[in-house]
């Protein structure tokens, strides 16, 4: 500096006056101590406190209500810190009516508030009140314990939720609301302006104005929704999804040579069954048809392809109501698969547990036990269940309790059944004397009328539906004709 302006206080005003003119060019009241050096350069444009050759004064202090007011084009502060303490230990605060009462908070904007233990307030009345908390945006609140909400109007007032985007809105603990106007319920996740999932619980979905309304259900695209629990849905009638690719894309240089669509195991040892897998078309209305369930092998390639139907240790079984075309097959190719007619009749080969004591074996004949999947040694010494021969064990030994091919010589069929029956895998069914079409599990007794058997119960469910003697009185039976007899 060319020279230092010298400092003289009068009734608690600082003069700044310039030495070589003994005149004042500038003043300014501090307070009514002056403590280390204030100093100024030559032209007194600049005041400054500490760091000038000799002088080793680096705080300013305000104290009590008094206020610094500062007009100028750019403050800077260089190697020193600015700070202005909250109510809260080592918290700080800046802005009108900022408050930072928590432990290590921070408020920063008009009236933000950081009121949680190490919580961050940004924005004109952000508010931070969980301990961990952040709201950034003008009146963004995190209440919650760990929330996070940024955006204007963003509210995460629960355990570990985050709200990002416009009036984003997490309603309960766990919730995740991405997007403007988002909403996001117990631990479930929106993604999408105008996604919501308010009121559910584990649900996911993500897209424009997605709507998830049930439990566990995962929902994805523009306007898509669900319509009940457990549900995954792809698409809605604003953005249609017409074609899913599982493996490499659409398209790929190297194709994975094997992709599995499967469903649930069962975990070791837990006694439980793997689940079942459905796929169908979609129903009409009543009016229009039914949707068409097509499986078809690849067309574009120069040999190959072909559909095989695997049964591990069970059997496929075709269930149909209507027309029986089947359109482009031939029996070559589906024998295995459906079994080809042999004699007249059909024959197939299915998986049975061996229930007899010990081990049965090759051509031995079999009878269907009182429970579903189980067959026992067949015998002619009494007239009783064992004497009902359904099907030949065709594995070479089959262990007790342990299952084996057996071939089932007949169809197995879902037949009607008179109502108001009891029935138990295993009977043998008759031809109905009192209902036409119908059969029955009961031989008729009355004079001039027709014993003719029809083979043996295999399950009373068809379709999901049990057999009840009223609403439901259909049953899959090995249909098998029989010889007849009069009463």
């Amino acid at each position: 500096m060319a020279s230092v302006n010298t400092l003289t206080r009068t009734a608690g005003l600082i003069r700044v006056i310039n030495e070589a003119t003994d005149s004042p060019s500038m003043s300014s009241v501090v307070g009514s101590q002056v403590t280390r050096s204030l100093w100024a350069d030559a032209v007194a444009t600049t005041l400054t406190f500490g760091g000038g050759a000799s002088h080793t004064a680096t705080n300013l202090r305000i104290s009590g209500s008094t206020k610094l007011a500062l007009s100028a084009t750019q403050v800077s502060i260089t190697n020193a810190d600015l700070t202005c303490a909250g109510a809260g230990a080592t918290s700080e605060r800046f802005g009108a009516g900022a408050l930072a009462g928590g432990l290590s908070g921070s408020a920063f904007g008009n009236g933000a508030s950081a009121g949680g233990t190490q919580s961050t307030a940004v924005g004109s009345a952000a508010s931070a009140g969980g301990g961990s908390a952040t709201a950034v945006g003008q009146g963004a609140g995190a209440a919650g314990l760990s929330a996070t909400a940024v955006g204007g109007g963003a509210s995460a007032a629960f355990t570990q939720s985050t709200a990002l985007g416009v009036n984003a809105l997490c309603g309960s603990t766990n919730a995740t609301a991405l997007g403007a106007n988002s909403q996001a319920g117990l631990s479930t996740t929106a993604v999408g302006s105008g996604a919501v999932a308010p009121a559910t619980t584990f649900a996911v979905v993500v897209g424009t104005s997605a709507t998830a309304s049930f439990t566990s259900s995962i929902v994805l695209g523009a306007g898509a929704a669900d319509t009940a629990a457990n549900q995954f849905v792809a698409g809605s009638d604003t953005a249609p999804i017409t074609t899913v690719v599982i493996g490499r894309g659409p398209t790929s240089a190297t194709p994975s040579a094997l992709v599995t669509w499967r469903a649930t195991d069962a975990t070791a040892a837990s006694a439980a069954a793997g689940s079942s897998l459905t796929v169908r078309a979609g129903n009409g209305d009543g009016v229009g048809a039914n949707g068409v369930l097509t499986l078809t092998d690849g067309s574009g390639g120069t040999g190959g392809g072909g559909m095989t139907l695997t049964a591990l240790g069970g059997s496929v079984t075709l269930n149909q109501t209507g027309s029986t075309a089947l359109s482009g097959f031939t029996a070559t190719s589906i024998v295995g698969a459906l079994n080809e007619l042999v004699g007249g009749s059909a024959q197939s080969t299915i998986s049975q547990i061996n229930d007899n004591a010990g081990t049965i074996s090759l051509g031995q004949v079999v009878y269907h036990t009182t429970t579903t999947g189980r067959v026992d040694l067949a015998t002619a010494a009494a007239d009783n269940a064992a004497a009902r021969a359904w099907g030949v064990v065709t594995s070479a030994t089959i262990a007790t309790t342990v299952a084996g091919s057996v071939a089932i010589v007949g169809q197995r069929r879902a037949l009607k059944f008179e109502a108001s029956l009891t029935l138990t895998v295993g009977d043998e069914i008759y031809l109905s004397a009192t209902t036409a079409g119908s059969v029955t599990n009961v031989a008729p007794a009355t004079s001039g009328q027709v014993i003719q058997t029809l083979g043996v119960i295999d399950d009373l469910t068809v379709a999901g539906n049990t057999y009840n003697g009223g609403a439901n009185l259909l049953a899959f039976v090995i249909f098998t004709l029989g010889p007849k007899a009069v009463v």
